[in-house]
């Protein structure tokens, strides 16, 4: 008699996912014909980079959930690193002014192999300190990239200048001078984001009232988000020849 006991999935963060993939398609294409339009439409405004920062923000937050109830770490991490490599060299060989460094899938490969060994120091019992000071070095850092401490339009403290140096310094969240990436995620201050979806998991993840609703199917958007990756990479080259036939050539 087989007695192992199947992991139930939780189909509705599948669901989610595919849910932010499909918001992630619709803003690439409103940006590709932003870039390639005549003008009468631009993503590049308030409402554009609200939208675009709830996707990012979204799968940041659900990744760092899944990495507290998932496994494979090292594989999973290693793979999405390849896929971000594979995303860099596409982007800069086809959209040279447009190249990808340390975009999204690089920050959560990063994250992913970062905590395999910061997790066997942290304790359960203290994830709701460990969210409370993710969330604050989160604000904090929030601003980094623009070379101070704050929050969106909140400035702290200005950064010396001495920490934006080169591509390595870029990687943490400090880009120097000229750096240029159509999508930056660096490790400070996302990986602060990505350990509130994790801390959130483990604080609330055995209660109830979060685990009967993520048995929900959503069977398209389920379909999506558990092939995220590889809809991840095809779509933007999809989109930008789509956008491109009809902007420019038609």
């Amino acid at each position: 008699m087989d007695t192992a006991v199947k992991k139930e999935r939780y189909h509705l963060l599948d669901s989610i996912r595919g849910l932010l993939l499909i918001m992630m398609i619709v803003y690439h294409t409103m940006f590709d014909v932003t870039v390639m339009g005549d003008g009468r439409f631009s993503v590049l405004n308030t409402a554009g980079y609200i939208f675009q920062q709830s996707i990012g923000w979204g799968f940041i937050f659900l990744s760092g959930m899944c990495r507290a109830i998932g496994k494979k770490h090292l594989s999973r991490g290693l793979i999405v690193l390849g896929a971000a490599a594979i995303v860099s060299f596409v982007t800069y060989t086809f959209t040279p002014g447009m190249g990808i460094n340390f975009g999204v899938l690089a920050l959560i490969g990063s994250s992913m192999l970062i905590m395999i060994p910061l997790e066997k120091i942290i304790k359960d019992k203290y994830a709701p300190v460990g969210l409370l000071i993710s969330l604050i070095l989160f604000i904090l850092f929030r601003n980094v990239y623009l070379g101070n401490l704050g929050f969106e339009g909140l400035v702290f403290m200005d950064l010396p200048d001495f920490l934006y140096q080169n591509y390595l310094t870029a990687y943490l969240g400090f880009p120097p001078k000229g750096f240029v990436s159509g999508d930056y995620y660096p490790l400070i201050p996302w990986f602060f984001l990505y350990l509130c979806g994790y801390f959130f998991w483990k604080i609330f993840g055995n209660k109830e009232w979060l685990k009967n609703p993520l048995v929900i199917k959503v069977p398209v958007l389920s379909f999506l988000g558990r092939h995220s990756l590889i809809v991840y990479l095809l779509h933007q080259p999809i989109c930008y020849a789509a956008v491109f036939l009809f902007c420019v050539i038609l």
